[in-house]
């Protein structure tokens, strides 16, 4: 299957900016993280990506929050929806 080259939605330009900007001065291949001073858990049941960037506590106790990567990086956290991640990896290059 061959993706057509259409231009990234705001969500997924804004999604893409926050992860550049959290991965800032990491090794491309984002080999051992851990020594480049970030730390990640997942969260979630759900691969969708309707309710957005972000952990809901509320979802979590009924079963229906979607998967979130939680990178954290000197006291910053950012939640990034994983089904969004695969969107923007099947985009690249």
């Amino acid at each position: 299957m061959t993706l057509k080259k259409l231009p990234l939605t705001e969500h997924m330009q804004a999604t893409l900016a926050k992860v550049l900007a959290a991965t800032r001065g990491c090794r491309p291949d984002m080999h051992e993280l851990d020594e480049q001073g970030i730390d990640a858990s997942i969260v979630g049941c759900n691969l969708d990506n309707a309710m957005g960037n972000h952990v809901d506590l509320n979802a979590i106790k009924e079963g229906y929050q979607e998967f979130v990567v939680v990178l954290r990086r000197d006291g910053q956290i950012l939640e990034i929806n994983l089904a969004s991640l695969i969107a923007l990896a099947r985009r690249a290059k």
